[in-house]
């Protein structure tokens, strides 16, 4: 990976799971990060899963919701989709299902999650799971509930609450005694994520985190 002035990245997250197993799926979640080095900013922009867009497609020419640009055409329709929209190039991809999300925390973890309110949402086996106002420490089933609920407000919230996770994951990672998860975390997401990214790529991210604590954090959303 070199040095860009800017970098883009598109993480997805698939309404999916190794328990699920469905024979197609949409983004339960799309999230793009901007790293300028030059401002030393990082900017996360949550895309509402509703948003009524064009799909760029070879399988579908219309306008859909941006979460079933997947369905028609996986990565590279999802991609392609989201880079007309905001016309804005994506230099990398990360998409991971379910399973992937809860093996990463729980490789770092549990992360700090800072909750905005009490409320009562759903785990991954959807059972009730409920939640406090305030800082919680979460395991990565924990957190997922978290990050998927969408019932107690709307999209635009739920897009700030995948932001928080996110942003713990990155307070976690620049704590101490992780300097050897790197490739355990690579290794466990092997078969749970598909990316642009090299081993390395990932791994010389992950050594780089302590730059990025530097970096003044937005969170945006549409």
């Amino acid at each position: 990976m070199t040095q860009q002035p800017v970098s883009t990245f598109l993480l997805m997250g698939l309404d999916n799971s190794g328990k699920r197993k469905l024979s197609t799926t949409r983004t339960d979640g799309m999230m793009v990060v901007i790293v300028n080095h030059k401002t030393k900013t990082m900017t996360l922009c949550s895309l509402l899963r509703d948003t009524f867009v064009k799909i760029h497609s070879q399988q579908y020419h219309g306008y859909q919701r941006i979460e079933s640009a997947y369905t028609y055409g996986g990565d590279a329709a999802a991609i392609a989709t989201v880079e007309h929209y905001l016309n804005l190039p994506i230099d990398y991809y990360l998409t991971v299902n379910w399973d992937g999300f809860i093996r990463a925390i729980d490789d770092i973890g549990p992360v700090e999650v800072n909750v905005d309110r009490d409320f009562i949402g759903q785990d991954y086996w959807g059972k009730p799971e409920k939640f406090k106002a305030g800082l919680q420490s979460m395991s990565g089933a924990r957190a997922l509930a978290y990050a998927r609920e969408r019932h107690i407000d709307n999209d635009q919230h739920r897009g700030f609450r995948q932001q928080a996770v996110f942003y713990a994951m990155v307070k976690r990672l620049n704590q101490e005694g992780l300097s050897s998860k790197g490739a355990k975390v690579v290794g466990d997401l092997k078969d749970q994520m598909r990316t642009n990214l090299t081993n390395h790529d990932m791994l010389t991210l992950f050594k780089s985190r302590k730059t990025f604590k530097r970096y003044r954090v937005k969170r945006l959303t549409f």
